[in-house]
């Protein structure tokens, strides 16, 4: 993971609890129930936030991903940052 996207700076990646989530076809939403604030994921950010979920470590997402997707390893490490950092700010997750 490089410094640039800021991945190597999340070891691992929590839950709070009032964060409520459903799967709905291929794309899921995520619910904070303290905040009322809800997010949409299409189903490549669905499959992410399936991975960060099972495994809490966006290394092991990352690794995870690459297997299944066929995509440059800068792309997809940058749209991961980016899904952590926005799901951070909106409080669907918390970075340890």
């Amino acid at each position: 993971m490089t410094e640039e996207t800021g991945l190597s700076n999340y070891r691992t990646i929590a839950i709070p609890e009032p964060v409520v989530f459903e799967k709905v076809g291929e794309e899921t939403v995520l619910l904070n129930l303290d905040t009322g604030f809800y997010f949409g994921l299409n189903p490549v950010g669905s499959r992410m936030w399936e991975l960060l979920v099972a495994t809490k470590n966006p290394a092991s997402v990352l690794a995870s991903m690459r297997e299944e997707y066929d995509v440059d390893d800068d792309v997809l490490e940058r749209d991961l940052a980016n899904l952590i950092r926005d799901l951070a700010e909106k409080k669907l997750i918390e970075l340890e």
